[in-house]
């Protein structure tokens, strides 16, 4: 999910699932991968997200339209940022 505050990532398994959230402001990089004739021609793809905190990136498998979403990310954490420096200029 991306919500205007953070991407959540829900993982489901056979015996239960997992929830990752990263605030924008822990994103260090944003990367679609649709690599493969088969992912490219169905808009098929993973994402990849670094932050400072993790080693190695947190991957989404298997999004539809891979680049839309990172794109998507990226506009996200631009709003964040500039939210963020205009409640620190207002105070």
């Amino acid at each position: 999910y991306i919500t205007n505050y953070r991407v959540i990532v829900q993982n489901h398994q056979l015996f239960g699932s997992s929830i990752n959230a990263i605030v924008y402001q822990a994103i260090t990089n944003v990367e679609p991968d649709n690599t493969g004739f088969w992912r490219w021609l169905l808009g098929i793809g993973d994402i990849n997200i670094e932050t400072a905190a993790m080693e190695g990136a947190l991957v989404i498998e298997n999004v539809q339209r891979p680049h839309r979403v990172v794109r998507k990310i990226a506009e996200n954490r631009q709003k964040t940022f500039k939210h963020q420096r205009r409640k620190l200029l207002e105070s």
